[in-house]
């Protein structure tokens, strides 16, 4: 086999072992995301349903501060003046006259 050749299969193998890692790093925040969910979920079902406000208490300090943030809010104006629309999992801007 000519040195291309050697190349294009020592290419093709280092894509491989990177899509490895990536479906490996998946994996694991699939994992992660559903172990949140079903304590989520848990505690959810726990809760009458007169408590369900319950769930807020744990609000962090960021999550706190990005109430308060101007950026956040900047965006949230230019959306009511541009129309963004939200259809079948794709966003659309119209401007409004």
């Amino acid at each position: 086999m000519t040195v291309d050749g050697w190349v294009v299969i020592a290419v093709l193998m280092l894509m491989a072992a990177i899509s490895w890692l990536v479906m490996a790093s998946k994996a694991f925040v699939i994992k992660k995301v559903g172990a949140d969910d079903r304590e989520f979920l848990h505690a959810y079902h726990k809760l009458a349903p007169a408590q369900t406000d319950a769930l807020d208490q744990n609000e962090d300090e960021v999550s706190i501060e990005m109430d308060d943030s101007d950026l956040l809010t900047a965006v949230s104006a230019s959306r009511s003046t541009t129309g963004i629309h939200r259809c079948s999992g794709f966003i659309t801007a119209a401007y409004m006259n």
